[in-house]
C-alpha cells in the first residue's frame, strides 16, 4: 500500500471515529444506546463517558426503564456514590431498567421533568414549587435528616472578612449553586429586595458554580468574598473536614424551608407513581433499605403536609411571578 493511501485510510477512521462522537453528543441516549451492546443489569458505578454530567446508562431496550434525573444539589462527582444505591433499589422495586440523568443545572432537570424527558426527579425546594405551579409537577416523598425535614440557607464569607450580611457584600464577588436554588439565590436575592436593593446589580459579580460545595469551596479558597449554601451541604461538610470551619464564617441563617423532594413527572403512570411512593415510605422497615438509607444519612422518607411549602411559593409570586 501506497504512503498516500495509507495516510488517506488514517484520516478515514479519524473522520468516522469524529463523527461518531459528535453524534453520540447531538443524539444522547438515543444514540448510544444504538451503539453500545445492551446490558440485563446497569451498574451505577460504570458505563460512563468522560464528563459525568453527561451520563446516560444503556439499558436493554427490551425491558421497561425508569428515568431518574439528579439535579446538582452536590456536585456530580459526589452525587454518583450517594444516589447509586437508591436508585438501583428504585428500579428494582418497580421491576424496571434505571436511567439515570444527570444535568448541569436545576432548569435543565425541571424541563426534562416538564416535557416528560424523565419520570422521577431529585430537586430542590424553589424548582420544586416553580414546577408545582407551571405544570403541575408532582410531590412523590421527601427525606428526614436528622429529624428534620427542613432546611436553611448559609450566608457564609472567608474567616478573614470582615463582613457581618450581606449588605457588606455589596459589590463583592458573590457564589450561588444556582439561579433557581432556594438556598443558594432566591433566599439572598429576596432578603436584598426586602432592604431596597436591586439583587442583580447589587454584587460585583455573581457566580453560578453549579453545586452547594462548590460554592462553600469558592469561599474556602477566598475565590468568593460570600455565598448561599444550603445548610445540610455545609453542615457534612464540615463535619467530614473540620478544618473548613477555620476558613469558613456563616454571617446569616434564613427561616426554614421545606426539604428537597423526590418528584414525579405529572404524566407518570399514577399507578406506578403510587407504587414507587409506597416502596420509598417503607425503605426504613426493611434491612436492605435501612442501609441504603444509612448510607445516606437519610432516616426515613415521609409525605409532608403541603403548607410546608408555603414560604417558598411566596418567594416564587416574588420573584418569579405568573406569567
Amino acid at each position: 500500500m501506497s504512503r498516500n493511501r495509507i495516510i488517506f485510510f488514517v484520516v478515514f477512521v479519524i473522520a468516522i471515529f469524529t463523527g461518531v462522537y459528535f453524534l453520540i453528543d447531538l443524539f444522547g441516549q438515543h444514540a448510544l444506546n444504538r451503539l453500545y451492546s445492551p446490558t440485563k443489569r446497569i451498574s451505577l458505578e460504570k458505563g460512563y463517558k468522560e464528563n459525568i454530567q453527561k451520563t446516560i446508562f444503556v439499558n436493554d431496550p427490551h425491558e421497561p426503564e425508569i428515568r431518574i434525573a439528579i439535579a446538582p444539589i452536590m456536585s456530580p462527582e459526589k452525587s454518583l456514590p450517594i444516589y447509586k444505591d437508591l436508585v438501583n433499589y428504585m428500579g428494582k422495586v418497580l421491576n424496571r431498567q434505571p436511567v439515570l440523568m444527570q444535568k448541569s443545572s436545576y432548569s435543565e432537570v425541571n424541563d426534562l421533568l416538564h416535557y416528560n424527558g424523565c419520570d422521577v426527579g431529585f430537586v430542590c425546594t424553589y424548582p420544586y414549587v416553580l414546577g408545582e405551579r407551571d405544570y403541575g409537577l408532582k410531590l412523590l416523598v421527601i427525606p428526614r435528616i436528622r429529624g428534620n425535614i427542613t432546611v436553611r440557607s448559609f450566608i457564609i464569607v472567608p474567616a478573614v472578612s470582615k463582613a457581618q450580611s450581606l449588605l457588606d457584600l455589596r459589590g463583592k464577588r458573590f457564589a450561588s449553586c444556582d439561579n433557581i436554588s432556594q438556598t443558594g439565590w432566591i433566599y439572598p436575592a429576596i432578603w436584598l429586595l426586602k432592604h431596597g436593593e436591586n439583587p442583580k446589580e447589587f454584587f460585583g459579580e455573581h457566580i453560578i458554580c453549579g453545586s452547594h460545595d462548590r460554592a462553600v469551596g469558592a469561599v474556602a479558597t477566598q475565590f468568593a468574598d460570600g455565598a448561599a449554601v444550603q445548610s445540610l451541604v455545609y453542615e457534612k461538610m464540615v463535619a467530614d473536614d473540620p478544618s473548613l470551619a477555620d476558613n469558613v464564617r456563616i454571617v446569616m441563617k434564613s427561616e426554614e424551608y421545606g426539604m428537597p423532594p423526590i418528584v414525579a413527572n405529572p404524566r407518570m403512570d399514577p399507578v406506578l407513581l403510587e407504587t414507587l411512593r409506597k416502596a420509598l415510605l417503607s425503605m426504613h422497615e426493611s434491612a436492605e433499605g435501612r442501609e441504603i438509607l444509612n448510607r445516606m444519612g437519610i432516616e426515613r422518607y415521609e409525605v409532608p403536609e403541603s403548607s410546608l411549602y408555603d414560604n417558598s411559593r411566596g418567594n416564587a409570586e416574588l420573584w418569579n411571578p405568573r406569567s
